[in-house]
């Protein structure tokens, strides 16, 4: 017997819209729980829940060409009506994006992005990002998956800045004066040097100005692209550590610029040295 999409979209959809469920307590009308276990075993991972449990997790791949063939309405359909749903953190971004309604008033999107992630003190990140993978290509869902990875790489880097300033900047507001006047389209001044010992607070006055801007938020009057030479992802001595840094940062900012950590990766796999 074939399972694919096409043959059994009610068994698919069923399972797709669940991130683990038990085979023996799905529930598809013309199913019984040997077709289930059957026709499912080859398209799953297995899944261990805090209780110790093991349960089935439909494989990312499949269940997003799944929901890339459904709709908002049969997705909210399967949940009602297809046997228990496991009240995982995934699982709750995934209800709280498909229960997600208008996003054009003012701050929608931002309201949106709060409830995906949490009012926890660990946000939802890597849940947040696995149902992303669920909804890739999937024209139905606001806002697409697209927009929830650029944002949250957007936050992500907004993050690294308040952490450069903590636990509190005070103080420096001539220096935070001068670096903005230099950040104004009207100043004639484009660079500017900011020279000390180590530890004096270079890089917490430049991310304090970063941040007074809104860097790399939605309403950031500036683009950024902040290289943290502590950081061990970057070496500078080798270029192309570089270039990821700020592709990394500079893709959530600027559009038209998706090719290049293709062509970056493509040079770099091909035995060619950027220098």
């Amino acid at each position: 017997m074939t399972w694919s999409v096409s043959a059994h979209p009610t068994l698919l959809l069923a399972a797709a819209v669940r991130d683990v469920f038990d085979p023996n307590t799905l529930t598809v009308d013309g199913y019984t729980s040997a077709h289930v276990a059957v026709g499912l075993a080859l398209q799953v991972d297995t899944v261990t829940l805090p209780d110790g449990v093991a349960h089935w997790s439909l494989r990312s791949s499949v269940r997003a060409n799944v929901l890339r063939q459904s709709d908002r309405q049969s997705v909210v359909q399967a949940l009602r009506e297809s046997g228990p749903v496991f009240a995982t953190e995934r699982q709750r971004v995934f209800e709280r994006w498909i229960g997600q309604g208008d996003m054009g008033a003012p701050g929608a999107f931002a309201a949106f992005l709060d409830a995906l992630l949490g009012t926890g003190r660990a946000p939802l990140i890597d849940e947040v990002r696995a149902v992303a993978g669920w909804f890739a290509g999937v024209g139905w869902v606001t806002p697409n998956a697209r927009q929830v990875l650029e944002a949250l790489v957007r936050r992500e880097l907004a993050e690294r800045l308040r952490i450069a300033t903590r636990p509190k900047f005070l103080g420096r507001e001539r220096e935070l004066a001068l670096l903005g006047k230099i950040l104004d389209p009207a100043s004639p001044i484009r660079i500017a040097a900011i020279e000390a010992t180590g530890g004096m607070g270079k890089s917490s006055l430049i991310a304090q100005t970063m941040i007074e801007r809104h860097a790399y938020l939605d309403s950031a009057r500036v683009i950024v692209a902040f290289l943290d030479f502590d950081a061990a992802t970057i070496d500078p001595l080798e270029p192309a550590t570089l270039f990821a840094a700020l592709l990394e940062q500079l893709l959530p900012q600027v559009a038209g610029l998706e090719g290049l950590p293709a062509l970056l990766e493509g040079i770099l796999a091909g035995g060619r040295q950027l220098l």
